[in-house]
């Protein structure tokens, strides 16, 4: 079954699902080939009798895994912004409904955007940050107990 067909712009390779099982999203740009604007989710139900288009006030991370991750009957979405370098990117609630985002948090940390995932209640939000520190060389002074 064709879940979602475009003849312009840009789809991302991987779509996300629901923990439920019964909704994809697929990060779009409508406007250009390339994934720098992901500024629209397109949530589809997988039987086919739903389909929701999601702008988004903000551009989509696009290499993150299951971005957007998907509240349960396709409510909402939980979306990282991509990293820009005026500002660090956000994680955002928009309700697919109304297209209302309310800001969750704000991504310090350098390196690849966190994997998110919500439990299936779609109550908790679970994010995993994977940061690679520099090297660190301590030295220690052992004149004093060396005879």
């Amino acid at each position: 079954r064709v879940m979602l067909k475009m003849d312009q712009g840009f789809i991302a390779v991987r779509p996300s699902f629901s923990a439920d099982r019964q909704w994809a999203a697929f990060r779009v740009n409508p406007d250009a080939a390339n994934n720098t604007a992901m500024n629209v989710v397109e949530l589809v139900r997988l039987d086919g009798s739903a389909r929701r288009t999601v702008k988004l006030p903000l551009n989509a991370e696009a290499s993150a895994n299951n971005n957007p991750a998907i509240l349960p009957g396709g409510s909402a979405v939980v979306v990282l912004e991509r990293r820009t370098p005026a500002a660090p990117p956000g994680v955002f609630l928009v309700d697919a409904a109304t297209r209302e985002a309310t800001r969750l948090f704000e991504i310090t940390s350098p390196g690849r955007p966190p994997e998110i995932t919500l439990a299936p209640d779609g109550r908790t939000l679970l994010y995993l940050v994977s940061e690679t520190l520099p090297p660190v060389v301590f030295a220690i002074n052992l004149s004093a107990i060396i005879k």
